[in-house]
């Protein structure tokens, strides 16, 4: 009896281990994930920007990676959308708007279900700075989200 209870003592801890090396690995893919999204090398995810569709094709893989269906236009993961950005909001000069085309990234989870639950997120940033940036300094990249 003694012998038995000893193994499911032993196997219950290696079950937690095993449990606790699978978060570790999460843990760690989610840091790794908000460093490269915050890195210089996507000069702050401005919108339409090249930055943007660097973070977009990162976050289209890792869709991949964990296994969701892309669903944005036309079967790819992206879905464009225009945007306009009042440069100066007490201007009403047409050319002190910025035009442009954003994507957002979508992915899906196919559990059969009658219904289904969408969230959302925005990855994009202020890039540069500039419109919108409580910051009104020199241009510097804005790493992170602050709103």
């Amino acid at each position: 009896m003694k012998k038995y209870l000893l193994t499911l003592i032993l196997l219950s801890f290696l079950g937690n281990v095993t449990l606790d090396a699978q978060l570790n690995r999460e843990v760690m893919q989610v840091k790794t994930d908000v460093v490269y999204l915050a890195a210089d090398y996507v000069e702050g995810r401005e919108t339409g920007t090249r930055g943007e569709t660097i973070a977009a094709e990162y976050i289209a893989h890792r869709f991949r990676e964990i296994g969701l269906i892309p669903k944005g236009d036309e079967g790819s993961w992206f879905q464009k959308f225009p945007f306009k950005e009042i440069i100066n909001p007490h201007s009403t000069d047409p050319k002190d708007a910025k035009e442009g085309t954003g994507k957002n990234v979508v992915g899906f989870v196919n559990n059969k279900s009658a219904k289904t639950i969408v969230i959302g997120a925005h990855y994009d940033h202020l890039g540069m700075g500039g419109s919108g940036s409580l910051d009104a300094g020199e241009p510097a990249i804005h790493n992170g989200a602050d709103d």
